[in-house]
């Protein structure tokens, strides 16, 4: 048996069994639309749309130039030294969630007759803080479980190329003798003159692959023995660490620092029925994520494919009533798989059920406890009382 022909039969039951064997409370419905206005006092309430959750993370890569990058080849033999600093963009990954928001074609006004006894106007209408129906009865829908917050990474150090701040000026004396002659007798003199300058950019670059390499020895006499000293292992560890990490400070005055994030930034995309597609921003590498209506850049789209299970369920079910009615109204949503796409790589793909995409149902209200999914507006659970 097919889960279709399962779904009928359990709908059929559900009718029967409210329309012939549970007494009916005394309440009317009434769609809102444009040119309905209640007349007495009750509640409005809502059937949820489903509202499509697309979180797209990408890391972010900052370049920055190293000071001493025009000697990167000459001295070290790097040959990919950052030239010129920038950012560019890496596309890492799309979650698509579903969620849910009040259907604005879809508010209804459910008010109970006057003269109905005191035990049939005991109804109790659940909503959740949007307004969207969520139980009859005391039925209240589960919480749903709090999403992962995403984690943003960070690599990098703000102090960059903090050796390149080392003295950049340079002190020079210079002897100056003057020959001093009175009458015939002639006397030297020998002056210091002292000046300050400025250390070309080639020189400092030397020094510092002269440290480089001062820091390469160093490290190689620590870990041969040479000063003949018995450290403990982990202040051996901690020192050749310590000598790395100062070795890759003075590179990167010539190769240049990459410094990465990871960054989520989150979109809602409401489904409209009859589209199969939908673009949720653009991307590119020099900039990123761009709105879907940018010039610049690829399309970030989610694409649906419905499993038509509603389908079999419409011509089964009464159309919906403009005017008053003893019943309220619920979704059947239809299951969709949305998968999200760029440049033709599917990131994810996830079963959601879409409620504008099914069917509506009419449901009977009665003293049974119902709770209705607030996300596609489905019934999730009957207690018969």
């Amino acid at each position: 048996m097919s889960r279709i022909t399962v779904r009928i039969g359990l709908l059929i039951c559900l009718f029967l069994i409210f329309g012939s064997t549970v007494t009916m409370a005394q309440i009317s419905v009434t769609r809102l639309t444009s040119g309905a206005k209640p007349a007495k006092d009750g509640v409005v309430y809502a059937l949820p749309r489903t509202v499509i959750k697309v979180e797209i993370t990408y890391k972010e890569t900052e370049l920055l130039r190293g000071p001493y990058a025009d000697y990167a080849a000459e001295y070290m033999g790097i040959t990919d030294a950052v030239m010129t600093s920038g950012r560019e963009y890496e596309l890492v990954d799309i979650v698509v969630n579903g969620s849910s928001e009040p259907d604005p074609d879809q508010y209804y006004f459910a008010e109970i007759d006057e003269k109905s006894s005191k035990e049939d106007r005991n109804i109790l209408i659940s909503l959740n803080q949007a307004g969207i129906i969520t139980g009859i009865n005391g039925g209240v829908a589960p919480k749903p479980e709090p999403a992962n917050q995403p984690k943003i990474m960070l690599y990098g150090s703000e102090g960059v190329f903090s050796y390149a701040l080392n003295p950049t000026k340079q002190q020079k004396t210079d002897t100056v003798i003057r020959v001093v002659t009175v009458d015939t007798a002639s006397a030297k003199k020998r002056f210091f003159k002292t000046t300050i300058n400025e250390k070309p950019s080639e020189q400092k670059a030397r020094e510092a692959a002269e440290m480089v390499s001062r820091l390469k020895e160093s490290r190689m006499n620590l870990l041969t023995g040479y000063q003949e000293v018995n450290y403990d292992p982990n202040t051996l560890k901690y020192m050749d660490q310590q000598i790395q990490n100062l070795r890759d400070e003075y590179l990167s005055l010539f190769r240049g620092l990459r410094m990465e994030r990871l960054i989520t930034q989150t979109f809602y995309v409401v489904p409209e029925k009859g589209k199969q597609a939908l673009t949720v921003c653009k991307f590119s590498r020099e900039n990123g994520v761009a709105e879907a209506n940018d010039p610049k850049g690829r399309e970030v789209s989610l694409v649906f494919k419905q499993n038509n299970s509603t389908s079999a369920l419409a011509p089964l079910l009464p159309k919906a009533l403009t005017g008053k009615s003893g019943v309220i109204y619920y979704r059947l949503p239809e299951l969709t798989l949305v998968s999200s796409r760029y440049q033709g790589r599917l990131y994810r793909e996830v079963s959601v059920p879409i409620a504008q995409f099914g069917a509506l149902a009419p449901l009977p209200i009665s003293k049974t406890k119902v709770i209705f999914d607030p996300i596609g507006g489905g019934v999730l659970q009957v207690l018969f009382e």
